[in-house]
This record gives structure tokens, C-alpha cells and sequence, in this order.
């Protein structure tokens, strides 16, 4: 699978928590790429919230949306580390 198709099943499933849990200002600077640390931050904690509500099953092993909740955090992780780059080189990071 190539990285934008995977981009843009993150961002499809990242679009839908941040829409079920009500964050709208996130959900904008997402659409627009421009993000800061604290943005990428708040969005692993409320991924994580949700994974934590709907990932997992009765024994507690993530559920198939677990799983891709857990991918998705995986991925948000990735792009802070990226940004923290960026700024260690003075270039500047668009999501």
C-alpha cells in the first residue's frame, strides 16, 4: 500500500473522531495542514481516548477498530517526530 492511500485512511478515520468528539477547531487545522506541536499532541490524546472507549474488547485486546485506532496514533506520532525535525533544521513542516 502506498504512503498517501495510507494517508488518507488515517485521515479519514482522524476526521471522523475528531467530528464524533466535537473538536471542530482541530478538525479545521487538520484540512488545512497547519499544525503545531500542542495540535498533534491534543489530536493523540483524543485518539486515545477513543481507543480506549471502542478499541477494545472484553479481554481487553484491541478490536479490529482498535487496531486502526492504534495505527492512526502510530501515525500522528511519526508526523510529531517529523515536525520536531523540521525545527531542528529551520525548515518549516506542513502536514
Amino acid at each position: 500500500m502506498n504512503w498517501y492511500r495510507k494517508k488518507d485512511e488515517h485521515m479519514t478515520l482522524l476526521f471522523e473522531v475528531l467530528r464524533k468528539r466535537g473538536e471542530d477547531d482541530l478538525l479545521v487545522k487538520f484540512g488545512a495542514g497547519r499544525l503545531s506541536e500542542g495540535d498533534i499532541k491534543h489530536a493523540v490524546d483524543i485518539v486515545l481516548g477513543e481507543f480506549c472507549e471502542t478499541g477494545l474488547r472484553e479481554d481487553d485486546e484491541p478490536n479490529r477498530r482498535g487496531e486502526r485506532l492504534d495505527d492512526l496514533m502510530g501515525f500522528l506520532v511519526g508526523e510529531l517526530e517529523e515536525l520536531e525535525v523540521c525545527a531542528s533544521e529551520g525548515r518549516e513542516y506542513l502536514f
